[in-house]
C-alpha cells in the first residue's frame, strides 16, 4: 500500500448530510463572531473569521463532491435501466 492514497466514498447523501452539519456550524460559528465584534474582541474575531473562512471552503467543496457523487449515481442508474430496457 506504498503510495497509494485511497479517497474516502461516501454517498450523495453523506455529501449531503455533512454540507447540512458544516452549514449549521457556520451559522453558529458567525453568530459568536458578531457577538465578538460587538464586545470589541477584534483580536478572537479575527481568528474565528479565519476559521469561518475555512469552514465556508469546506462547505462549498463539499457540495461540489455531492453534486458530483449525485450525477454519477444517476448515470448509472440511467446506465442500468438502459440496459434493463435493451437500449445501448
Amino acid at each position: 500500500m506504498e503510495g497509494e492514497s485511497e479517497k474516502p466514498s461516501f454517498s450523495a447523501y453523506e455529501y449531503a448530510k455533512m454540507c447540512s452539519l458544516t452549514a449549521d456550524a457556520i451559522k453558529k460559528v458567525t453568530k459568536v463572531l458578531e457577538r465578538l465584534q460587538k464586545a470589541g474582541n477584534h483580536k478572537d474575531a479575527m481568528l474565528l473569521l479565519q476559521a469561518l473562512d475555512n469552514l465556508n471552503r469546506v462547505n462549498m467543496k463539499l457540495q461540489t463532491l455531492g453534486r458530483v457523487k449525485a450525477r454519477r449515481q444517476a448515470e448509472k442508474t440511467l446506465e442500468k435501466a438502459r440496459q434493463i430496457l435493451g437500449e445501448k
